[in-house]
């Protein structure tokens, strides 16, 4: 078991280098961890419509989506979180039910590390 970092507010070389490692030590399971980076109240969470990612026809909160995401991006099958917020928790609960927009997780990969070559 290998546990990274997951989400929209990851790096594209920090995603990289946690599918790298993953491989490398042959890690059956992923974990991902820290999908808001400690800040559930950023502006990521107020400024991008995160429900974009989430399959034709889902809506959910900023957050529900941001955490549906974490899922696919870089792909765990679990996610660590933490807060003492009950809405947090409630929205966690819901995002699991949700699911993801491959092709769009696919295009904000690619446009990640284009981002990354670019300012290398």
């Amino acid at each position: 078991m290998i546990m990274v970092r997951a989400g929209l507010s990851v790096p594209s070389l920090v995603l990289d280098a946690g599918e790298q490692l993953t491989e490398r030590l042959g890690a059956r399971q992923i974990w991902g961890m820290s999908p808001f980076a400690g800040n559930a109240a950023g502006p990521i969470w107020t400024q991008v419509d995160t429900c974009q990612f989430l399959s034709p026809g889902q809506q959910g909160s900023a957050l529900e989506s941001g955490i549906a995401t974490a899922f696919a991006i870089p792909g765990v099958t679990r996610l660590a979180v933490g807060t003492s917020r009950l809405d947090h928790l409630a929205d966690l609960a819901e995002a699991v039910s949700f699911e993801v927009n491959a092709e769009t997780v696919n295009q904000y990969r690619t446009l990640l590390r284009r981002r990354a070559t670019v300012n290398g």
